[in-house]
């Protein structure tokens, strides 16, 4: 995910600034502190924070099979496929917006609401 790139960006800059400041300096220990609850956040959403990869795979099955569907509907003039178009494709775009975004998740891949 981007957000981990920039995270971890901000966080190697804090601790060259952190490295870069005198021992005696006032700043140092409020630095030092924003790091180690950076480094301690960092950690609890790589480790806890997941997608659901058989949720992502059925909703990519689903917009396939729509957009199959409606292909077949528009270029064969098959109209009854359109009925398969409007019911796979909202659980489709569902589904994907579940299960592909980076979530905390218990042991059944169920989101946990936070």
């Amino acid at each position: 995910m981007r957000s981990h790139g920039r995270r971890r960006a901000r966080l190697d800059a804090d601790v060259a600034l952190l490295n870069a400041l005198p021992d005696e300096s006032t700043a140092r220990a409020a630095l030092l502190r924003h790091v180690d609850a950076e480094v301690e956040r960092t950690i609890h959403d790589y480790t806890r924070r997941t997608r659901n990869p058989a949720g992502v795979a059925l909703a990519l099955v689903f917009l396939l099979a729509a957009t199959a569907c409606g292909l077949l509907a528009l270029f064969a003039g098959a109209w009854w496929l359109w009925f398969p178009v409007v019911f796979l494709g909202p659980f489709g775009v569902i589904g994907l917006i579940q299960d592909a975004f980076r979530r905390e998740r218990d042991e059944n891949g169920s989101a946990i609401e936070t």
